[in-house]
Order: structure tokens, then sequence, then C-alpha cells
């Protein structure tokens, strides 16, 4: 069966934090793991319609393929980190032109990680994360990123929010094992 699997997730914004240029004070995020969105462009423009944000893993799209073919007429930017030197992998994220939002490629690692900070209202920041963990990856890969989100939770007043992580359970169990990380943070990674 050639299909994706999604989630669909609604974000609160507090009603009193200013002006909002979300609809409801929520912002609505839509998370795929699409293993080949190229073969799936009918689907997530469907699923896109009613959506904020839209973070897909496993894109497995390349430099050739444009933006403008995956979300045509649908009012989004697109941010990508396209996995160039084999085949598979990648993420993408898509926001509603009418959320600001910034690239934050000074987060980003070697990994298949991609970090945006969005603005839904003049008041409220959120740090959006994507991240695909390859099976063949080492675990140093999800150490360094739990590092990061670690150091983020304690610099920083923006709110970290993550959607569209793509990691294996296996990744997971061995990760503890080898790791001091706790339960909860594990779950979080999950």
């Amino acid at each position: 069966m050639d299909c994706f699997s999604y989630e669909k997730l609604l974000v609160n914004v507090h009603p009193n934090s200013g002006p909002s240029n979300v609809i409801n004070n929520q912002v609505r995020c839509l998370s795929l793991n699409a293993r080949s969105l190229v073969r799936k462009l009918d689907e997530l423009q469907v699923l896109a319609t009613d959506m904020d944000l839209i973070a897909v893993t496993k894109t497995w799209l390349k430099p050739h393929i444009f933006d403008c073919k995956l979300l045509p007429n649908l009012d989004f930017t697109i941010y990508r980190k396209d996995r160039i030197h084999r085949p598979g992998g990648g993420v993408m994220l898509a926001v509603r032109n009418n959320i600001n939002c910034v690239r934050r490629k000074d987060l980003e690692c070697n990994a298949e990680t991609l970090f945006c900070e969005i603005r839904p209202n003049s008041k409220r920041k959120l740090l959006i994360a994507v991240f695909y963990r390859p099976p063949d990856s080492t675990l140093d890969t999800l150490k360094n990123l739990k590092s990061l989100f670690d150091s983020l939770a304690k610099h920083t007043s923006t709110n970290l929010f993550y959607v569209g992580i793509s990691i294996s359970q296996t990744s997971i169990g061995k990760l503890a094992q080898q790791s001091a990380m706790t339960p909860s943070t594990i779950i979080l990674l999950n």
C-alpha cells in the first residue's frame, strides 16, 4: 500500500496575547511521514487546505523538485532540508503565509533537522523542530539533538514545539540503554 501516516495537532495560542493572524487563536498542524512526497502530492494538497503548519519527514525530495510544485495555490512558504548524497530521507516544513516565520539554520546540524521560529501572534513565539533520524545513523545523532533541546529549554523563553520527529522504536530503546536519558525524555522524542 502506497500511503503515508499522518497526525493532526492543534496548538492553542493564548487569546490575550495580542492580535492573532491565525483562526481562533489556534495553529493547526499536520505531521506526515511521507515515504516519497512526490508520489502523494494530491493527498498532501487535500490535507493541507485546513492546516497552518505541515511537517513532513521522509520527503525523498531532491533539489531539482521545485517548491512551487508541492503546494501550488495554497499560500504556504516551504522550508526543506533534502538528503543530497543518497536516496530517501529529507524533511520539510510548510508554513501558512499569514504566520510570521524565520528559518533558524543556526540550530540545524548535519542531521536531517529543520528549525523555524514562528510568531502566530504579536507576543508569542514558537520554535518548530522537524527531525528525521535514518535507521543507519549513530545514536550520537539523537544524543546531539537531545543536548540541543536541553540547551534551548534552559536558555530561551521561546516555546519549543516538536512537530514531525521520526525515530524508530529500536533507536529509542538503544538510546535509553546507552545514555542517561530519562523515560520522560524518551517520550518527548517519540
